[in-house]
């Protein structure tokens, strides 16, 4: 994921299987953009076991959302988590604002 982020980005872990990306100084269109590009490398990543067997693609949902103005961290991760439910709900590999 980070080969596909900018230096700037944070890209960390938030949860067993979550991961958040921060995107300084980023629009709302274009971080749906990073997510697009995220979702497909993502998607048609070859993963390699150590049994040289191949896994099946990777899925994932992502949720988008911007900080709004004088906005808190714990409000940006309520909308970014509201996000996240809406592409689970629209399925399997898909993003949602």
């Amino acid at each position: 994921m980070m080969n596909n982020l900018r230096p700037t980005d944070l890209l960390a872990r938030y949860g067993g299987q979550e991961f958040i990306a921060l995107l300084a100084d980023t629009s709302i269109a274009g971080a749906k953009l990073v997510a697009e590009r995220l979702r497909e490398a993502i998607a048609e990543a070859m993963i390699v076991m150590s049994d040289q067997s191949i896994l099946p693609p990777v899925t994932v949902s992502i949720g988008v959302t911007e900080m709004k103005p004088f906005g808190t961290g714990e409000m940006l991760m309520t909308d970014v988590r509201a996000a996240l439910d809406r592409a689970k709900e629209n399925g399997c590999n898909c993003l949602a604002e």
